[in-house]
C-alpha cells in the first residue's frame, strides 16, 4: 500500500512564501537590469525550480510491498529492504528528509543507515510494517 507524506502547515507556508518571494525578487531584478532578454532566462529558470519544488511537495510517498519500503520524493528514490529495518522511532528532527511534516518516523536499517519519513495515516503504516515482520515498537 502507498502512504502519502503528512504535510505541516508551517512547511507548506515556508514553501509557498519562498516560491512567491523568489519570483518577485527575480522579476524585480530582471526589470531593473534594463536588459531586454533577462526575462527570457529568469522565468524559465524559476519555472524549473518551482516545478521541482512542487513535484517534491506533491509526490512524496512511501510504499510497502515486495519486501521493500520504497520512499519517493519527486525525482528521488530510496529502497529500504524490510528485512534490514532494525528500529523505528518517532522524531521531530529538522534534518533534511523526504518528509513534509516534523512529526516523523526515523527508520534505522542496514549498517547504521536511517531515513526520516512522515506517512499518513501513521497507525496503518506501522501496522502494515508490523504485519510484514518489521520490529515496530
Amino acid at each position: 500500500m502507498t502512504y502519502r507524506s503528512a504535510v505541516d502547515a508551517s512547511i507548506a507556508s515556508i514553501i509557498g512564501v519562498s516560491l512567491t518571494s523568489t519570483l518577485v525578487i527575480l522579476v524585480y531584478a530582471a526589470l531593473q537590469s534594463g536588459t531586454p532578454g533577462v526575462m527570457v532566462v529568469v522565468l524559465p529558470t524559476f519555472a524549473l525550480v518551482a516545478g521541482g519544488t512542487i513535484w517534491i511537495t506533491f509526490a512524496t510517498s512511501y510504499t510497502v510491498g515486495d519486501g521493500l519500503l520504497l520512499v519517493r520524493s519527486g525525482p528521488f528514490r530510496w529502497r529500504v529492504p524490510l528485512d534490514q529495518i532494525t528500529r523505528i522511532t518517532t522524531s521531530r528532527s529538522v534534518q533534511s528528509a523526504p518528509a513534509l511534516s516534523l512529526d516523523r518516523l526515523d527508520v534505522a536499517y542496514g549498517a547504521g543507515r536511517h531515513i526520516l519519513i512522515s506517512p499518513t495515516p501513521r497507525h496503518a503504516f506501522l501496522q502494515e510494517l508490523g504485519e510484514a515482520g518489521v520490529p515496530v515498537n
